[in-house]
């Protein structure tokens, strides 16, 4: 009988736990902070060293699990739909049993033996080469699952800005790749062209916002909050073609795809948006 080590199978489980819940943040296209990433791991691999040392059965066993990677899940990423909250879930068993059987395969191959189930938690006795190996298996199979998935869907959604009396309805491209968050209140930003932005708005504000391309950010931003204190504010970002400040705007109501939701702020783009398909604005999946 073989020596299990509880400092390493705690470590190994913290690990693992953070590759499987940053592949899930990626794969779902949903952002969240590395330390709720690192959060939910330990929460994890706390809880994986008393279950593998009860060794319950398999029926009582899975259940725990199942109840486990919901408690994780919601540690990680908070509050959310039940559909997305669903979906999550769903997608965080999924990525751990395909990254649990490519280490079990590449052990196999390679004549380790290196793996040992109990209570449905694992413990690795292979070297850190070939766990990496597995990561960059998993990783590899879900990135062909993932973009025949993205490729299969719908990516665009339909969003009503309103301010006042006031509303703009545009077409938003639904990009993974937008993890733009304002750093205050960690909400995330829909991206839209300042001239939708200005129509929301009358006299003033509406042509500091329909000149915002050619003004200076900061300068921009001090006549807005002079008139509208608290209502913008300003978010670093970076893209491809560089990085810089953009100016965000709170609004009184957001509706995607007919549900009302006070989840978005709104960044102000100087430049207009053509993501194609008729998309004006991006919005994070």
């Amino acid at each position: 009988m073989r020596a299990v080590y509880v400092d390493v199978l705690f470590a190994v489980n913290l690990a693992i736990n953070y590759l499987l819940l940053l592949s899930t943040a990626r794969f779902c296209g949903v952002y969240v902070r590395r330390r709720r990433i690192a959060a939910g791991a330990a929460f994890g691999a706390l809880c994986a060293v008393p279950l593998y040392f009860a060794s319950p059965g398999v029926p009582l066993s899975l259940l725990i699990k199942l109840c486990l990677c919901a408690a994780v899940t919601a540690v990680v990423f908070g509050k959310q739909g039940r559909g997305v909250f669903l979906r999550l879930c769903l997608s965080f068993t999924v990525i751990s049993f395909v990254f649990a059987g490519g280490t079990a395969a590449l052990a196999w191959i390679g004549g380790t033996g290196g793996v040992s189930v109990s209570g449905g938690v694992p413990y690795f006795r292979i070297s850190l080469g070939m766990l990496a190996a597995a990561a960059v298996l998993a990783y590899a199979i879900l990135a062909l699952t993932g973009s025949a998935r993205g490729s299969a869907r719908q990516k665009s959604a339909d969003i009503v800005i309103r301010m006042g009396g006031r509303s703009v309805r545009l077409r938003a491209l639904s990009d993974s790749g937008n993890m733009l968050r304002e750093p205050i209140s960690g909400k995330p930003v829909i991206v839209v062209p300042a001239a939708a932005a200005a129509s929301l708005f009358t006299g003033a504000e509406a042509q500091i916002l329909a000149e915002a391309g050619a003004a200076d950010v900061f300068d921009a931003y001090s006549r807005l909050t002079a008139a509208h204190a608290g209502r913008f504010r300003l978010a670093p970002y970076k893209t491809a073609g560089g990085s810089g400040m953009m100016i965000v705007l709170r609004p009184d109501a957001v509706t995607v795809d007919g549900r009302r939701t006070d989840k978005y702020l709104v960044g102000i783009s100087p430049e207009e948006i053509d993501a194609g398909a008729g998309c004006r604005a991006v919005i994070g999946l």
